[in-house]
């Protein structure tokens, strides 16, 4: 491993555990947040009744049961389950909505009180039932809206599309197929799709996606979407970046990964890119600047001298 390789790893290394040690802090407004690294036991308990409140024996925190064999009522006594990664955003902006994932593909969404933690169904879903999504699974809420949510659809993948639980209706933001990507993909080719993970940044003004590629871990473009400047495009594999604002030309690191997620940070102005089987990447968006995160251990060689 060479002496820039070694540093850029040390700086990665204090990133994360950065990171961790400040996510481990109680901080307001969850003052009484156990944070000690005690090993607690699971209590064995039986599943407790749909809506009714109860404290973790654990933990002493209160909880909520939701779902039952009957949620999920497209495929009764399937899977329910959160999106694959973290990033998405599942709640409303006001904490008065959130959705999951069911088995096959679907979007489930309930109202939710937080003064008294009870679940409820939304306007236009049957009484008693989750409001069925008409979006792709994982879709993201808006962070200042709690009407709105992004995604994409079955219709067109490649279109970043929002929906508004107030009208029932589906808009498209922006379709990624006009942002001059270098090559264009071929939306005629069935086996290429969008990675369906938008984000957004925290003021909802910019917006981004992975796609082009045959399946999850195999895509080769991030798209930023700026509802002010337009788009944004990054291609690993080839290592070009072009768009309608900021800086054209190669990124500062090698070409040739292929994306598994991508996500902007809160301020729009970074990209986080996981590349499977190497770590992460950090694209400042308005230049060329690209940082990599090499995390996975089996790509670390260590060298010792005798």
């Amino acid at each position: 491993m060479t002496k820039a390789s070694l540093q850029a790893f040390a700086v990665c290394s204090f990133v994360i555990i950065a990171l961790t040690n400040v996510l481990g802090q109680g901080i307001q407004p969850y003052p009484n947040a156990i944070t000690d690294r005690v090993v607690r036991t699971e209590t064995p308990m039986a599943p407790p009744p749909v809506n009714i409140v109860f404290n973790d024996p654990d933990l002493g925190s209160p909880i909520v049961r939701v779902s039952d064999e009957t949620t999920n009522f497209r495929h009764p006594g399937g899977y329910l389950r959160s999106p694959a990664v973290w990033e998405t955003n599942t709640w409303s902006a006001d904490d008065s909505k959130f959705y999951f994932i069911g088995r096959g593909g679907n979007d489930f969404a309930f109202a939710f009180d937080p003064s008294t933690m009870a679940t409820s169904s939304l306007p236009r879903a049957t009484a008693g039932q989750a409001l069925l999504l008409p979006l792709r699974p994982g879709p993201t809420f808006s962070f200042i809206d709690p009407d709105l949510m992004y995604g994409t659809t079955n219709a067109n993948r490649f279109t970043i599309s929002q929906y508004r639980f107030s009208t029932n209706k589906v808009a498209p933001v922006i379709d990624t197929t006009t942002c001059g990507l270098q090559p264009p993909i071929n939306t005629q080719n069935s086996k290429i799709q969008s990675d369906d993970d938008v984000s957004l940044s925290a003021d909802d003004r910019r917006i981004s996606i992975s796609e082009g590629g045959p399946q999850p871990g195999e895509d080769p473009f991030v798209v930023v979407y700026d509802q002010n400047l337009g788009c944004r495009w990054y291609n690993t594999q080839t290592g070009q970046i072009g768009g309608q604002w900021g800086q054209t030309g190669f990124a500062t690191v090698p070409a040739g990964f292929l994306i598994n997620h991508a996500f902007l940070s809160g301020d729009g102005q970074h990209v986080k890119i996981s590349a499977l089987h190497f770590g992460f990447y950090i694209w400042d968006v308005a230049t060329l600047n690209v940082v990599g995160c090499q995390t996975h251990t089996s790509h670390i060689a260590l060298v010792t001298e005798t």
